[in-house]
């Protein structure tokens, strides 16, 4: 078969593709928010294109899709696969969606800071981890007592090998949601104001 063939088949490929297809809908959507600007991007921008700019950038955009349209097909069909597989990222991200959406914990603050609750105001310093080097030498951490909410910070607390107990006697803990000692509540915010 004729190497002209080929190169028409691939072309006529292209132009199907450039017209329907995923990556179309993405150059239509594109063409649409350029045409019709929201009012945030017109704000930004300032400045509304000429209608030959548009004609310009389809035009660049179809004759893009047209010559590479293997190379564009083969990535969306890596992302497409990656999607319906879930990545590592997907995971994580999804880990960490989790742990914000239960609260606060000691292990997602670093340094020290203050720690205000949103329901009550309730704000208090606290030392959620801070060292010297080498860490073995000296540190210090944030715990909360699982009964009263106090928070405390005890130096070196890799030497209890027992349960720590607060005041109360309740149970201290770092791996726990954190609260708000008065009004119960997870909702809290963590501002850090140092970090060793």
């Amino acid at each position: 078969m004729p190497f002209y063939i080929y190169i028409a088949v691939y072309l006529f490929i292209g132009i199907i593709l450039s017209f329907f297809g995923k990556a179309a809908r993405e150059i239509n959507n594109e063409i649409k928010d350029l045409k019709h600007p929201d009012i945030d991007r017109l704000i930004d921008e300032g400045h509304i294109y000429a209608p030959h700019k548009y004609f310009l950038f389809e035009f660049t955009m179809r004759m893009f899709l047209l010559i590479l349209w293997p190379f564009l097909y083969t990535i969306l069909l890596i992302d497409f696969i990656n999607e319906s597989r879930g990545t590592e990222d997907d995971k994580i991200l999804e880990e960490c969606r989790y742990e914000r959406e239960a609260g606060l914990f000691f292990s997602s603050m670093g340094g020290a800071g203050e720690i205000t609750c949103r329901e009550c105001g309730y704000h208090q310093h606290l030392v959620s981890f801070i060292h010297s080097f080498p860490i073995d030498k000296w540190n210090q951490s944030g715990y909360q007592c699982q009964r009263c909410g106090l928070f405390h910070e005890i130096e070196n607390a890799h030497q209890y090998k027992g349960k720590l107990k607060c005041y109360c006697g309740g149970s201290l803990s770092r791996d726990k949601v954190l609260f708000c000692p008065v009004y119960k509540s997870k909702n809290l915010k963590y501002e850090m104001e140092y970090v060793t």
